[in-house]
């Protein structure tokens, strides 16, 4: 539903500007890239609009989704 959307687009964006986030990603090796930060808020803004070719456009090519469990979704999706 579209509630889901806008609260799932603002919790990304919420993320993004956390302050710290920077501070946390450099301990673990580095801070956010620009092109991160940048997918990640077209990701976002595709979500919230329900444009579903704009969410699977932000994912690389090979990426691959587990999801674990027995039910309709579980299983490997490439």
């Amino acid at each position: 539903p579209r509630r889901f959307r806008r609260r799932m687009t603002s919790h990304v964006m919420d993320i993004l500007g956390a302050p710290g986030l920077d501070r946390a990603l450099a301990g673990r090796g580095g801070a956010m890239s620009p092109m991160i930060q940048e997918t990640l808020t077209r990701y976002a803004r595709a979500w919230s609009d329900g444009d579903l070719a704009g969410v699977v456009e932000a994912y690389a090519q090979d990426f691959v989704l587990h999801y674990a469990g027995a039910h309709a979704l579980s299983g490997v999706h490439r």
